[in-house]
């Protein structure tokens, strides 16, 4: 994989004005969602530590997320990641695909697909919505119209999604995108994870370990960063 001229194209691009749309363009036909960068149209700074590139076709979005920021990656190995995609160009949340937490799958070097003995980085995904609290666990084999790839290299960590405009035979979840309108709201969002603490076990002190405890002398333990990020996707048109 050619991920260091990738990194470097990302690394000299701009960030989008705040309020300006991403201009999705229409696919090339050798795009892939196949866990390689390279085939990517230009990347968008969405933010100063998230890079997005949006293509379609006549039925479907395709969307990549990038990001080389440590504590973005750190937040995405203990939270997952929603992408949220709204028909109506807004902020609404009834459609999202979520990618679980991502732990040691985020490890340098880590792709998407593993070598021809290792599992896969990422074996299913949950489609959330419409309703608040629903939530479908998808395996990634499953023929959904869904497709879905992660990978991370030299500490950028990135994601493939493509997902259809709207629900058909042998494509049951959509968010009910209609190309006539001409865009799509995204957001790329970090759940909140739980706090997850060790119990005490006896001891002088107890609970969490502030930094500076009774004489333990432990470092703090590093900080993610939450992401909750919104633009509009103005969709390409047919060349």
């Amino acid at each position: 994989m050619k991920f260091a001229a990738v990194l470097l194209s990302i690394a000299f691009l701009t960030a989008l004005p705040t309020g300006d749309p991403v201009q999705s363009r229409w696919r090339p036909d050798d795009l892939r969602i196949d866990g390689v960068m390279t085939d990517w149209p230009g990347q968008t700074f969405v933010s100063k530590e998230v890079a997005t590139s949006v293509v379609n076709d006549a039925q479907d979005i395709y969307i990549l997320v990038a990001t080389s920021d440590p504590a973005v990656n750190l937040q995405l190995t203990r939270a997952g990641l929603v992408v949220y995609l709204d028909p109506k160009g807004g902020r609404g949340q009834k459609f999202g695909i979520r990618i679980p937490p991502l732990g040691n799958r985020l490890s340098a070097g880590s792709g998407s697909s593993g070598g021809e003995d290792e599992p896969p980085v990422l074996s299913y995904f949950d489609v959330l919505g419409p309703g608040a609290d629903e939530m479908r666990k998808v395996e990634l084999a499953e023929n959904t119209g869904i497709d879905l790839r992660i990978g991370a290299q030299e500490g950028t960590f990135f994601l493939e999604l493509k997902v259809p405009f709207a629900t058909a035979a042998g494509r049951p979840y959509a968010p009910g995108i209609s190309p006539d309108r001409g865009e799509v709201g995204l957001g790329i969002v970090t759940p909140d994870p739980q706090r997850v603490g060790r119990p005490n076990r006896g001891g002088r002190g107890g609970g969490f370990s502030g930094g500076g405890g009774m004489g333990v002398g432990l470092p703090s333990p590093p900080k993610g960063k939450a992401i909750d990020l919104w633009t509009k996707v103005l969709l390409a048109k047919r060349p």
